[in-house]
């Protein structure tokens, strides 16, 4: 009883951090735009979290830091040094299987890699048309599915 109590209490605290972050994201990526004025762009570009682990460290404590599209690493690392009083090579980077940028430049490529020419968007116009509608429905998706998890598992 106690360990169901235990999964429980995870799940919902997994639950909210995820509906959370997906919800942070989208609306910083939601006032960049409208900051950015003119017209609508064609893909709205979510930050994407760089991972550090602080030097010395043999717990996989790994510290986190949102970054906008335009952003690099040592940004984050910059940030975090700041706020937890280490200098920036005290961090170690984030294996490749957590970087969030290099996951989302491969599973996107053009709306967080390096920008594809004009005459290669417009041959698949309308596939290019359709990720921004993607990427909300999938958010969507994601929070539907953080607020399912404990109906779920109460059954």
């Amino acid at each position: 009883l106690r360990r169901s109590v235990e999964l429980g209490r995870s799940i919902e605290m997994l639950r909210v951090g995820i509906a959370s972050s997906a919800g942070q994201r989208l609306q910083l990526a939601l006032e960049e735009v409208a900051l950015g004025g003119g017209t609508a762009p064609k893909h709205v570009q979510l930050p994407w979290r760089a991972l550090c682990k602080p030097q010395g460290v043999d717990l996989p404590l790994w510290c986190g830091d949102y970054c906008m599209p335009d952003e690099a690493v040592d940004s984050a690392v910059e940030r975090l040094g700041q706020l937890l009083g280490l200098p920036q090579d005290a961090f170690e980077a984030a294996p490749s299987h957590l970087d969030e940028r290099l996951r989302f430049e491969r599973d996107n490529a053009g709306t967080y890699g390096p920008p594809q020419d004009e005459d290669s968007s417009t041959s698949g116009g309308k596939k290019t048309m359709m990720l921004p509608t993607a990427v909300c429905v999938a958010t969507v998706g994601v929070l539907l599915l953080a607020m399912a998890v404990p109906f779920l598992v109460k059954m």
